[in-house]
């Protein structure tokens, strides 16, 4: 399930890349004392979001270290954010079927392996930019 969240349902937290402090759907927006998502109020970045500071082309990062991961940060362990390659077996039809689906009254993507059945959904919760969800 997401993190933050109670259930395989539930939308959970909003994070940055590269933030481990996660955000509720009431806490994200443009006004005052909201997180805007932003460039300008990025983790990494300087000079009002026009440079970046880490996960940049001079240090190639493409993986979260870990004290920049929010999953490790919150779940500890060996958890931690899948990475594109991860993304993409999962998208692989090869390893998994996928489909548009509802569970619990909550629309999502429901994957299965076709190795073992196990299933994972993840819940359409949309992204947080510039303010607006």
């Amino acid at each position: 399930m997401n993190v933050g969240a109670t259930s395989e349902t539930d939308y959970g937290l909003y994070f940055q890349w590269g933030d481990t402090q996660g955000y509720t759907a009431s806490q994200v927006g443009s006004s005052e004392g909201k997180k805007a998502f932003s460039w300008a109020d990025y983790k990494w970045t300087e000079d009002g979001g026009s440079t970046m500071t880490k996960y940049n082309a001079s240090d190639g990062k493409t993986v979260l270290d870990l004290e920049d991961d929010a999953v490790a940060a919150n779940w500890g362990g060996s958890w931690k954010m899948p990475t594109e390659a991860q993304f993409q077996e999962l998208l692989n039809t090869a390893n998994c079927t996928n489909e548009w689906t509802t569970v619990n009254g909550v629309n999502g993507r429901l994957f299965t392996s076709v190795t073992n059945g196990n299933t994972l959904f993840i819940p359409a919760a949309g992204d947080a930019s510039y303010g607006s969800m």
